[in-house]
């Protein structure tokens, strides 16, 4: 038992040390700043994403086309919700939203989760 105490207070003083070294005033402590919209914009810009809502034909077209990779999507036919053509492609792929049918109840969402 007198063999484990010293270790015991060792370890208890390396704890506190420890926390103490860690710990800091209030001066030395820098505010987080928070990151301003500017930059979201700019990293949303930096995607090609168009400024357009999204249910117009230009923002679909980007949206639908880069969901896929860019060797498919590039060249790809784009269909809308109701599989209309938004763009015709030359390589056989096609891209559209991926669930077409929309919510069930649009102002609660979905039902349960099989449903989406």
């Amino acid at each position: 038992m007198n063999a484990k105490l010293p270790i015991a207070v060792l370890a208890v003083t390396l704890l506190a040390g420890f926390g103490f070294s860690a710990c800091a005033t209030e001066s030395e402590v820098e505010p987080v700043a928070e990151e301003p919209a500017v930059e979201r914009t700019e990293a949303v810009a930096e995607t090609g994403e168009p400024a357009g809502a999204h249910t117009s034909a230009e923002w679909q077209i980007w949206a639908y086309s880069t969901a896929a990779p860019s060797f498919i999507g590039e060249t790809a036919t784009i269909l809308d919700g109701d599989n209309n053509v938004l763009r015709e492609g030359t390589n056989g792929w096609t891209c559209l939203a991926a669930n077409p049918r929309g919510m069930s109840d649009p102002e609660n969402g979905w039902n349960d989760a099989l449903e989406a």
